[in-house]
C-alpha cells in the first residue's frame, strides 16, 4: 500500500484533494474546455500543496527520508 507509514495528516490531505480534484475537474469538464478545467484542478492542487507544507514539519520529513535511505 503506498500510504502506508505515510504521516496521518498528509493521508488526510491527499484523500480530501483526490475527491475534490475529481468532483472539481468532472463539473467544469461538462460546460468547458477540458483545458481549462485541468489547470483549474492545477491550480486548486497547488492550494493543497501549499495546506500540506504549512501543516506538517518538513524538516522532520526530511530526517526520516535522510535516515531511510
Amino acid at each position: 500500500m503506498r500510504q502506508q507509514g505515510q504521516d496521518p495528516d498528509v493521508i488526510r490531505h491527499a484523500w480530501t484533494c483526490q475527491h475534490r480534484l475529481d468532483t472539481l475537474f468532472h463539473r467544469l469538464a461538462a460546460t468547458k474546455p477540458k483545458q481549462v478545467a485541468a489547470i483549474a484542478g492545477a491550480r486548486e492542487m497547488v492550494g493543497f500543496l501549499w495546506a500540506v507544507l504549512h501543516d506538517i514539519d518538513v524538516a522532520t520529513l526530511q530526517e526520516d527520508m535522510t535516515s531511510a535511505a
